[in-house]
């Protein structure tokens, strides 16, 4: 295990001595984290979620496992986000994501589908294109869909 990844309570805690405490996690926050740290925190969560729920399950189900996982290795996740791009100064929805993890990765989950499709790679795409035009955002984000396949395999595509 490198200094970045999740961190749970069975982790080496002197490993994160330079980071930040806080009082309501059971161990120390790495706040500190790249985009590939976090991405791989998304995968470790996504990983888990398959070994423990198993196949054919429905996206929100592994959502919320995958919520949970990175809720209780301190790493931060909202669900559902609404995401919009401005058309004619009006601001649209053009869809909604299912995780944006760490204000560093939007992951899109798909579930009981043989492989990632074209569309599925398009609806990521798209979500990029609006988070590009939005100025919150100073660093650039991953994006990447994550397959919760038939076959009882995890499959994952990352936005160039």
């Amino acid at each position: 295990m490198d200094d970045h990844e999740c961190a749970t309570e069975t982790n080496d805690q002197k490993k994160y001595e330079n980071t930040v405490k806080s009082r309501f996690f059971k161990c120390k926050c790495t706040c500190n984290m790249s985009n590939q740290d976090v991405l791989q925190c998304v995968i470790n969560a996504a990983e888990t979620a398959l070994n423990e729920l198993g196949p054919h399950q429905s996206e929100s189900v592994y959502e919320q496992s995958i919520a949970f996982f990175l809720y209780q290795n301190n790493v931060t996740c909202m669900r559902q986000v609404p995401v919009y791009e401005s058309n004619l100064g009006r601001q649209i929805m053009v869809g909604i994501i299912d995780l944006e993890v760490g204000r560093s990765v939007v992951g899109e989950l798909k579930s009981n589908l043989d492989k990632i499709s074209d569309n599925n790679i398009q609806q990521i795409y798209r979500y990029k294109r609006a988070y590009a035009k939005n100025p919150v955002f100073d660093e650039e984000l991953t994006f990447a869909v994550i397959l919760f396949a038939r076959s009882n395999e995890l499959q994952i595509y990352i936005a160039k």
